[in-house]
Order: C-alpha cells, then sequence, then structure tokens
C-alpha cells in the first residue's frame, strides 16, 4: 500500500500529562489535535480519568484492571501522508 494512514497508541514511563504540555507546545509537523486532521499527522494525549469518566461504566475492580494497563494516559496517534522522517524528526526535536 501506499499513501495511507494508521492510527497508533502508546502510553508513558513518566508523567504523561507534562510530555503532553511539552508536545503541544513543540510539534511543528504533527497537530495537536484529536481530530479533523484529514491527511495531516495528529497527535492527542487522554488522560486515563477522563477516559474512564467519559467512556467506560466500570466498577472499581475493572477500572483498576484498565489503569493497571493504560497507567496515567494514553497518547493517540493518526499518521497522515507526511514524510515518515519529517514525522520522526518531529518528534524528536519537540521530546528533547
Amino acid at each position: 500500500m501506499r499513501n495511507f494512514s494508521g492510527l497508533l497508541a502508546f502510553t508513558a514511563k513518566a508523567d504523561g500529562a507534562a510530555i503532553a504540555r511539552q508536545l503541544a507546545e513543540r510539534l511543528r509537523v504533527f497537530a495537536y489535535a484529536v481530530s479533523l486532521g484529514k491527511t495531516k499527522s495528529l497527535l492527542f494525549y487522554i488522560p486515563t480519568d477522563d477516559i474512564l469518566r467519559t467512556s467506560f461504566q466500570l466498577d472499581p475492580p475493572g477500572a483498576a484492571s484498565y489503569r493497571s494497563v493504560d497507567g496515567d494516559g494514553l497518547f493517540r496517534v493518526s499518521l497522515g501522508l507526511e514524510h515518515p522522517e519529517d514525522l520522526i524528526r518531529d518528534l524528536d526535536q519537540a521530546l528533547a
């Protein structure tokens, strides 16, 4: 396949909210946005408390189980049509 996009998600070992603020301030190729990027790459951080409050009806053991996987939050990345090297460089400079 050529010129397709993909979606991925990851968590951070460090403070996800602090990393999200840093990314929002420093990203130049990625847009820090939830959706509507069309062919543009997007990155967004969703705190686990927000996910649990708005997306799931979990009892306390279920919420604890979800948090054991998700940690304190989840980064959602939607890859667009930019050149992969540009995306890698953008993430590198934003996380430096």
